[in-house]
């Protein structure tokens, strides 16, 4: 989930924050929509909302390419886009409580170029035994947020 800085659509000149939520799941999207449905409803995710594509597409989608890019432009060492910006993470190991989002959501909002990600921990990794697929920042942490600037 990343939160950002937009204009509002019901005040003018005002801005507000946006949360946009991207997922990779592997599988087709109608194994996808009845549980994200059951456990996120107010969402109300549709079938429109999901693009299918396969692994390999899927980097092409992380790095911006437009949908259709042929897969083979992955073989060129030339950068296609350089994309300066500044970003550090942290691990969140207890919820962030109301007035602590809100307080972010309202900083966001003053910083102006300020993005949040939110990288849960939870789910089928947290089900992956350390002894399997080691990863040293899964032990008592909830997510990993990365704040971003450019």
């Amino acid at each position: 989930m990343t939160f950002d800085v937009v204009n509002s659509n019901f005040r003018t000149g005002e801005k507000t924050n946006r949360a946009t939520f991207l997922t990779l799941f592997l599988g087709d999207s109608e194994k996808l929509l009845s549980p994200m449905n059951e456990t996120f409803p107010d969402l109300g995710l549709k079938q429109f909302d999901c693009t299918e594509m396969s692994w390999v597409e899927s980097v092409l989608f992380w790095t911006n390419f437009p949908a259709g890019t042929p897969v083979n432009i992955l073989l060129s060492r030339v950068p296609q886009v350089l994309t300066h910006l500044k970003r550090k993470s942290d691990y969140l190991k207890n919820p962030i409580p109301k007035q602590g989002l809100e307080f972010i959501f309202k900083r966001i909002i003053e910083l102006k170029s300020v993005m949040l990600t939110f990288n849960p921990y939870g789910g089928i990794m947290a089900e992956i035994p350390p002894s399997e697929k080691p990863f040293p920042h899964r032990a008592g942490n909830l997510a990993k947020h990365q704040y971003a600037i450019n």
